[in-house]
């Protein structure tokens, strides 16, 4: 009984501690700076490193189909939103096991707004 009373203290010092500290951390944080600049290559060109997250159908270069357009049309998102669903629901080709399921795969499926 001694010791699953000294774990429940335990948890709790820990549980009041971490609610006590956590004001203090969070006002530590510095603060946002106002005006955020692109990080640029030495070439000056933005420096486009880092993690990306490809669950959207917005592709990082513009499709030879919609070249010289700004902004994609309701029918242009229709189209691409259908096209990705009908790729998600298409059987697998003859002789391809499919290798993994679909659990997997983190397809897009809305396109996001430039």
């Amino acid at each position: 009984m001694n010791v699953r009373m000294a774990v429940v203290v335990w948890f709790s010092l820990v549980v009041i501690a971490s609610g006590a500290l956590a004001p203090a951390l969070a006002a530590a944080q510095p603060a946002a700076s106002a005006a955020s600049s692109v990080p640029r290559a030495p070439d000056g060109r933005p420096d486009l490193q880092g993690v990306w997250d490809f669950s959207s159908l917005t592709p990082l270069q513009r499709p030879a189909d919609l070249a010289g357009r700004e902004f994609l049309t309701d029918e242009d998102v229709s189209a691409l939103e259908a096209r990705a669903a009908a790729r998600v629901d298409a059987a697998p080709r003859p002789g391809d096991p499919g290798s993994y399921n679909r659990y997997w795969f983190d397809d897009g499926t809305t396109v996001v707004g430039t």
